[in-house]
């Protein structure tokens, strides 16, 4: 596609700004819709706004105490200490999930916050086995400064971070006795693919993250004791390998950049990725070294990513509904506490995916639960009083208001409820869409 035409569509600019962040107000579409593609796309991909512009909860940087030493307690006091202990944690990620989701509707860093999105859902942590929440932020820290820099790094800083170390068990991955989840998961999810290693690769591959844990502060510690210092064979190369190896040798493998353009094809365009395109695209993502700007520059210019067959092909997760809601109404949160319950009516918890493959999304969002709990939400956002539909509106004909808000061609709208269009456009089927 010419980067240098500008698409004066709403339609066509709802789709950009939608897919490279999340729902906008027709205002926000309408103003942008002059820009020319290259234009757009270089305000995204080189924003240097920060992803979050609120202040984290007072406590995120705040140094993890030891565990207790229990041994010469009695039961009573064991169990009032876990409790407390249980009771902190609890609402430390409760205040971490209220940031995270005003963060995400108040972001003047879209695809930033989105990427980081991305791979919360790539490299992924559960807190209710980390517990820590310090942790969890830490590892967000790591998305966010690398949400569309260099995958080679991420990858670095995820082999390296407490988070990851833990859910994935690799603080007792040692040479005596080898764990091969972080080895598995790394290999089959994060980086390579599916069929693309043996089993003895995992194998070797275990052995050469033996030794990279955490402290009894949960900070990161290469333990050199732990560590194997013996040669492995690893996808074809032989050597004492170490994690700077090991990040190294996945990145020369050409499917990692298949795997990951994949994922990012099935994240911003739809569920059938182009075998050939990918390939090519895939190339370039190689080339440039793993920058992520370039494939993402590559992916949005793309034919693809703007034919209108690919409009409306993908379902919002819980999040991006309720983030793009209040970007589209222009209201900041009123109540955190409520829109974290309405993303966990809606089976999308923050920090807690339901396992390392994280969520699958697609048709999987939906089911006569989520559903109910979809429409519930919406319904709840158009009763605020303080919204000015007609404001938000300006001098848009009903039409265009439909075309900057919903995919196009799939505007279904119901008017028996004879209300404002934007009201209608919210209720709409197709709102669920991006």
């Amino acid at each position: 596609m010419n980067t240098d035409a500008t698409d004066n569509t709403l339609a066509g600019t709802r789709h950009v700004l939608q897919r490279t962040g999340f729902s906008e107000s027709v205002t926000t579409v309408d103003q942008t819709r002059a820009m020319s593609l290259a234009a757009l796309l270089e305000r995204r991909l080189h924003s240097t706004e920060p992803v979050s512009p609120l202040t984290p909860p007072g406590w995120v940087n705040d140094r993890i105490a030891a565990r207790p030493d229990m041994k010469a307690m009695s039961d009573m006091d064991k169990r009032s200490t876990r409790a407390t202990i249980r009771q902190r944690q609890n609402q430390q990620i409760k205040e971490l999930r209220i940031w995270w989701i005003n963060s995400l509707i108040q972001t003047r860093n879209p695809l930033g916050a989105r990427m980081t999105l991305f791979w919360q859902n790539h490299f992924t942590s559960q807190h209710r086995k980390v517990r820590h929440s310090q942790l969890m932020y830490q590892q967000q820290q790591s998305f966010m400064r690398h949400a569309t820099g260099n995958f080679g790094a991420l990858l670095d800083d995820m082999l390296r971070d407490p988070a990851l170390l833990i859910y994935l068990d690799n603080r007792v991955n040692r040479r005596k006795k080898p764990n091969e989840n972080l080895a598995r998961e790394l290999l089959e999810l994060f980086a390579l693919g599916e069929g693309q290693y043996r089993e003895k690769d995992i194998r070797e591959l275990a052995r050469a993250l033996t030794g990279l844990s955490v402290d009894k502060h949960m900070e990161f510690r290469f333990n050199q004791q732990h560590h194997d210092p013996d040669e492995k064979n690893l996808l074809g190369s032989s050597g004492h390998f170490g994690q700077e190896e090991v990040v190294a040798i996945l990145l020369a493998h050409p499917a990692t950049a298949t795997h990951l353009v994949n994922k990012l094809w099935r994240h911003f365009i739809s569920e059938t990725p182009d075998a050939r395109l990918v390939d090519s695209w895939a190339a370039a993502y190689r080339d440039s070294d793993y920058n992520m700007k370039v494939v993402l520059d590559i992916l949005f210019s793309s034919d693809a990513f703007h034919h209108p067959d690919s409009h409306g092909r993908l379902i919002k997760s819980p999040v991006e509904l309720i983030v793009g809601a209040h970007r589209v109404l222009d209201v900041p949160p009123v109540d955190g506490n409520s829109l974290v319950r309405a993303s966990r009516s809606m089976q999308q918890i923050l920090y807690e995916p339901p396992n390392v493959q994280g969520w699958v999304g697609g048709t999987h969002w939906i089911n006569a639960h989520t559903l109910l709990a979809r429409k519930r939400f919406v319904t709840l956002m158009l009763r605020n009083d303080a919204i000015s539909f007609n404001t938000l509106q300006g001098a848009l004909t009903e039409p265009e208001l439909h075309a900057a808000l919903l995919p196009a061609g799939l505007s279904t709208i119901d008017r028996s409820r004879n209300e404002h269009p934007i009201k209608m456009a919210l209720r709409s089927p197709a709102f669920q869409l991006s």
